[in-house]
């Protein structure tokens, strides 16, 4: 990684295992300093599982327990809010869930999208950025299209003015970026940033060791086979520096 992301960092995932499957291996790594930085998952209010489990408070309480246990173990700070995640809100669609041609749509209008709680993502966003002064802001890069996605990432751009730091951070979803076909970062434009550089990390066979083994507390998220594919991909970020940064 670069030298440009010495500081604080803030880390926004849609849901509980959205940056320990997509770039955990940064995160655990040399690239930040686990002290400077924080971490929020917004759509903590989710049921989705691939054990049958009931979709009911007990559930939502596994579910929890291993997103605690992950950050636990890496030793970074994590912090939830209980917002209600797609199925919750009734979009059990495919189709309407994963919106994949609107992924390049960097100045899509989220909220005329009909997918419901905007309005509570943005406060939440805002609450976030009011409480911590921060260098980075790291947030999901919308691959694959992702409804709760590509939520996180339009708030952020709708409220970049507020964000006074460095750099902003996207990182490249997995396991969706194993199959769906690269952002156009062409059609991305933020107030104040430019696109700096796409940076990609390819894991060490004692990397790929631990991911796997660290994969393990998401039990009710993945199996065994999709584990090893995602330790086996490279762990992809975009970065976007404010303009004039001195060196």
């Amino acid at each position: 990684m670069s030298e440009k992301l010495v500081g604080k960092h803030l880390l926004l995932q849609p849901h509980l295992d959205d940056l320990p499957f997509s770039i955990g291996s940064i995160l655990l790594e040399q690239y930040i300093k686990k002290e400077d930085s924080i971490v929020y998952t917004i759509f903590g209010k989710e049921f989705f599982n691939i054990r049958n489990y009931q979709h009911d408070e007990n559930a939502m309480q596994i579910l929890r327990q291993e997103e605690a246990k992950w950050f636990q173990s890496a030793g970074i700070k994590n912090h939830r809010f209980e917002l209600e995640e797609a199925g919750y809100r009734g979009i059990t669609s495919i189709r309407k869930l994963f919106r994949t041609k609107m992924a390049d749509d960097f100045a899509m209008k989220y909220e005329e999208l009909e997918y419901g709680n905007w309005e509570e993502v943005l406060a939440c966003v805002k609450t976030i950025l009011d409480s911590h002064s921060c260098d980075y802001v790291w947030i999901p890069a919308g691959v694959g299209g992702h409804c709760d996605h590509i939520a996180v990432r339009q708030a952020i751009l709708e409220l970049v003015s507020l964000f006074q730091g460095k750099g902003i951070l996207f990182f490249e979803e997995l396991p969706y970026s194993l199959y769906s076909k690269p952002l156009d970062w062409s059609k991305c434009v933020i107030p104040d940033f430019h696109l700096e550089e796409r940076m990609v990390h390819t894991l060490s066979q004692e990397e790929e060791t631990y991911k796997y083994e660290s994969l393990k507390h998401f039990h009710s998220q993945i199996d065994d086979r999709q584990a090893r594919a995602l330790c086996h991909h490279p762990e992809t970020v975009t970065l976007w520096m404010r303009n004039n940064q001195e060196e």
